[in-house]
């Protein structure tokens, strides 16, 4: 099982929320998600214990130390944003995973990074189509 923390909000299992984390079946399903820029991949979830609390529907709380080291993420104080997690990618891939997202909060932060970064024309563009869409 490996353990995500989302970026976007979103259902998968019940209503998940920037910030939630919590736990997919297998690889496969932790990489789908984040290539469609929903969440950050934490790494494998802990084993089941003695407490048993990390189950596939867990709401998840922030708790964690922010160890999780998805590409481009140093960890430290300097934990990026849903929308720097978002456009931390290549152009293509960066507009491909726009397509069923709907959190404006998230997309707002993207184009904002965007600007302010890389600036690339084609992701700017996307980002505010994005926005204007809702």
């Amino acid at each position: 099982m490996y353990e995500v923390q989302a970026i976007a909000s979103f259902d998968h299992h019940g209503s998940r929320k920037v910030g939630d984390r919590f736990t997919v079946g297998n690889q496969r399903q932790a990489e789908e998600l984040e290539k469609k820029g929903l969440v950050q991949v934490m790494g494998t979830a802990p084993e089941m214990g003695s407490t048993g609390a990390n189950t596939e529907a867990d709401s998840g709380t922030d708790g964690g130390t922010g160890s999780g080291t998805a590409e481009g993420i140093t960890s430290g104080s300097n934990t990026p944003t849903p929308g720097e997690l978002l456009v931390g990618g290549n152009a293509p891939d960066i507009i491909a995973s726009l397509a069923g997202l709907k959190d404006r909060a998230v997309l707002q932060s993207a184009l904002d990074a965007e600007k302010t970064g890389k600036d690339r024309k084609t992701v700017v563009e996307a980002l505010e189509a994005a926005l204007k869409a809702d």
